[in-house]
């Protein structure tokens, strides 16, 4: 994973003597799993999580403005989709969902 980390050393929590940031820049890409857990935001930054979102939103809220939705659920874990769906969407489904997300179908 490429970023910058803080690297702290100490003798303790309470007792970091020094703290360096670094950076590394990786050439591997880690596919990222999603989850019941993963927020809405995290699909979107994935080609085809945003376009399963893209089409899942309508059918599931009608015709409404989907980045005005996306601000409102941008926060949620996709498991409100059980709640958020109004029974549109049930467990299979769901297990569906990360299924596609996750590139096991």
């Amino acid at each position: 994973e490429s970023g910058e980390f803080v690297i702290m050393v100490g003798s303790s929590a309470q007792e970091i003597r020094l703290i360096e940031t670094i950076r590394v820049n990786s050439k591997q890409t880690m596919e990222k799993k999603f989850n019941r857990n993963s927020i809405f935001q995290d699909l979107l930054a994935d080609p085809v999580g945003a376009a399963l979102i893209a089409d899942l939103i309508p059918q599931i809220a009608g015709n409404v403005d989907l980045a005005r939705i996306m601000k409102q659920i941008k926060y949620m874990p996709l498991r409100a989709l059980l709640s958020f769906s109004q029974g549109k969407v049930d467990e299979a489904m769901l297990s569906e969902i990360l299924a596609k997300l996750n590139r096991e179908t």
